[in-house]
């Protein structure tokens, strides 16, 4: 759901973002949504084209 509303805020429809995680043995607890939020908006700024 954190994506689906990053993506809502954006007004971007048709699009498709998939986070995923390997688990390196490092439990992340609650920050793994601010990863995810970090990737989200990581890609959001490269909408554009830039690298």
């Amino acid at each position: 759901m954190v994506i689906v509303r990053m993506l809502k805020r954006a007004d971007l429809q048709n699009h498709l973002i998939i986070v995923t995680r390997w688990f390196g043995g490092i439990h992340l607890g609650g920050d793994r949504f601010r990863r995810v939020q970090d990737c989200v908006a990581n890609d959001l700024d490269h909408l554009d084209g830039t690298p």
